[in-house]
């Protein structure tokens, strides 16, 4: 399965806050998504693709409110450990806390401070935690019902909602293969 293709596709459609850091003197046109020229200081929410350009080329900052802190991952570890249920995540929680894990590298880099190294370590161990235990929910309801529900994908960040798909089609197809083996089918 191309993980890294069809994520790209998912993420291009997600909206992200940024600062200007510079003006913006001309537009930029993005599949359909343009965006006129900006005073240094705006804040603007634009797709995914387009922010990376403009926070590469120096021209904005991710907004710090649009990145979790780690007071919500923390919160979302704790929530996701307590209950059965998938609690909702957004779409593109998961690069959204990449970048928080990128800014906490460049300042272990920067400082060189042990506070921030362990720092740094507690955050990528939480999300790993969330990963992981919301991967054991994910399975869980596959296994209970291979077929997708809207309810529960509404729950899913992109890259979760890709691998439940997955999931359930893989699935779906090895209990019609079973079923046929039953029933004979298979080995006439």
């Amino acid at each position: 399965m191309e993980w890294n293709n069809n994520l790209s596709v998912s993420l291009s459609s997600s909206l992200i806050t940024l600062t200007l850091k510079r003006d913006l003197p001309h537009e930029i046109s993005f599949l359909g998504y343009k965006i006129n020229p900006l005073r240094a200081g705006q804040k603007v929410k634009v797709p995914l693709p387009i922010a990376r350009i403009l926070v590469d080329e120096g021209y904005a900052s991710y907004d710090e409110e649009s990145i979790p802190n780690v007071t919500e991952i923390n919160k979302i570890a704790w929530m996701e450990a307590r209950t059965d249920e998938l609690q909702e995540l957004p779409p593109n929680f998961y690069y959204l806390a990449s970048l928080l894990v990128k800014k906490l590298k460049e300042k272990v880099i920067n400082e060189k401070d042990l506070h921030s190294e362990r720092h740094l370590l507690l955050v990528r161990s939480t999300l790993l935690d969330i990963i992981k235990c919301r991967l054991q929910k994910i399975v869980k309801i596959a296994l209970a019902n291979p077929t997708p529900s809207k309810e529960i994908i509404s729950k899913m960040s992109f890259e979760e909602e890709m691998l439940y798909l997955s999931l359930c089609k893989l699935l779906s197809s090895w209990i019609e293969f079973m079923r046929k083996v039953i029933e004979g089918e298979e080995y006439d």
